[in-house]
């Protein structure tokens, strides 16, 4: 075709057609950083709801044992020397209970005749759930 001739109505349509499709597609290009900020940005947030829904957990594990060894501590004091021996096997159990319950995830053999059960401490606890981590 010259330049003086025109085109036909319908290729002007299919050519701004074609120019509203590319655009469409533009637009859509320059969206995906943001859907994907957005997708990230949720999926963050259920991983922060789950680990504190695990941690929420542990806590509540950790003031059951805590209690438990409160009443075995104070059943000690209580009872005879006698009955001490008894009171500190069901310690023991409690703590093979707990290191089976929680897991000895790292296979090492947990030596517990080295744990005295008399001053087991926040931190200690704390330094052996580091440990099996």
């Amino acid at each position: 075709m010259s330049d003086g001739e025109q085109q036909p109505e319908w290729m002007r349509h299919v050519e701004w057609i074609t120019i509203l499709g590319q655009n469409i597609m533009a637009a859509a290009n320059d969206l995906r950083p943001i859907q994907a900020r957005g997708n990230l940005e949720l999926m963050m947030k259920r991983q922060l709801e789950l680990r504190r829904e695990e941690t929420k957990a542990i806590h509540e594990k950790c003031d059951n044992l805590e209690a438990m060894l409160e009443d075995m501590r104070k059943s000690t004091h209580d009872s005879s020397d006698n009955s001490v021996a008894n009171i500190s096997d069901s310690l023991a159990s409690v703590t093979n209970a707990l290191v089976t319950s929680m897991g000895n995830t790292k296979g090492k053999a947990v030596d517990r005749s080295a744990v005295d059960t008399k001053t087991l401490t926040d931190e200690d606890v704390f330094r052996w759930a580091e440990e099996i981590g």
